[in-house]
């Protein structure tokens, strides 16, 4: 009878070790693919829901330095509307909106240049720089930094006709600084919230054609813009769509584009504005005020108002 004798194994071989690498990298990696997923995913919702925020302390802000206007306009008869309706030739409705573009501007500087600026001068009225924002006279940084640090002081540190935003309450831990004393609110990436003025786009209702009813909120009757036939303004209550603007009377067009220029604006348009927060998005890059007029993947808060809209371009 013929005995073999075999040794027991020592482990396992080199190509047994190789396959069980292979799949605990396999499952480390789907691992890790499904975790950064929930952790986009968490960062996305962060900054909507910090961009949603902001945007209606914002929207509540807007509000009440454009009803404060209209009632210096309607019953106060301060002396900047008084100045701005003996420059609009007597007419008080184009005074009216005026002094609201006017008061937004004074209330919501958006850049180095208006923040080192003591004040502004339009058709003879002047609109000093608010007291709050002195501090950042001298900040520097990029555009969307320089709006992030207004649009923090325009919110925690300024209270228009008793509204006032409880940053620390509504935003707990969406808050930082980006240079010494300069807070900002931040999103789900850590990056600077800011905010655009009189901002217009395609897919902000009646933005980008005169063929819609949807006029611009701060000159409601288009005393501003280009008028229709006979002189008269765009109808937009009327005319559907609106008659094809006819040229104002030269001095009329002049002054327009004066004050259009002093408001930081390429003319008055007619069309929808609004006041717009926004996050870079998820390739933190800003995109609002650069590349694309729509703001590629940026997280604007226009779009979160919409029923289960998303606050990036679709």
């Amino acid at each position: 009878m013929v005995r073999t004798n075999r040794r027991p194994r020592a482990g396992m071989t080199l190509i047994e070790i190789l396959v069980v690498l292979a799949i605990i990298t396999i499952l480390v990696s789907l691992s890790m693919a499904a975790f950064q997923r929930v952790r986009i995913s968490q960062m996305v919702k962060t900054a909507e829901d910090v961009v949603s925020k902001v945007q209606t302390g914002l929207d509540n802000q807007v509000k009440v330095v454009v009803d404060n206007a209209r009632a210096e306009a309607d019953t106060k008869k301060t002396t900047e509307f008084t100045t701005l309706l003996n420059y609009c030739d007597n007419d008080a409705e184009r005074a009216r909106a005026l002094l609201v573009y006017c008061r937004l501007k004074q209330n919501f500087p958006v850049n180095t240049t208006e923040l080192s600026s003591a004040s502004f001068s339009v058709g003879g009225a002047t609109f000093p720089r608010p007291q709050a924002f002195a501090q950042l006279a001298s900040v520097s940084g990029t555009q969307e930094e320089v709006a992030a640090a207004v649009l923090y002081i325009a919110l925690s540190q300024r209270t228009q006709g008793g509204n006032s935003f409880a940053s620390d309450e509504a935003l707990n831990g969406a808050q930082g600084d980006i240079a010494a004393g300069v807070r900002v609110y931040r999103d789900g990436w850590g990056n600077p919230v800011g905010f655009a003025r009189f901002f217009e786009a395609s897919d902000l209702p009646g933005g980008t054609s005169t063929n819609t009813k949807t006029a611009d909120p701060f000159d409601p009757t288009g005393k501003l813009g280009p008028p229709g036939p006979g002189g008269q303004p765009l109808g937009w209550n009327t005319y559907e769509p609106p008659p094809v603007p006819q040229p104002p009377a030269p001095g009329a067009k002049l002054k327009r584009d004066v004050a259009a220029a002093a408001l930081g604006l390429a003319a008055f348009d007619n069309l929808n504005k609004t006041f717009v927060v926004y996050s870079a998005g998820k390739n933190q890059v800003y995109e609002l005020t650069s590349t694309s007029p729509i703001g590629g993947d940026d997280i604007l808060g226009y779009r979160l108002r919409s029923l289960a809209a998303k606050g990036a371009n679709p």
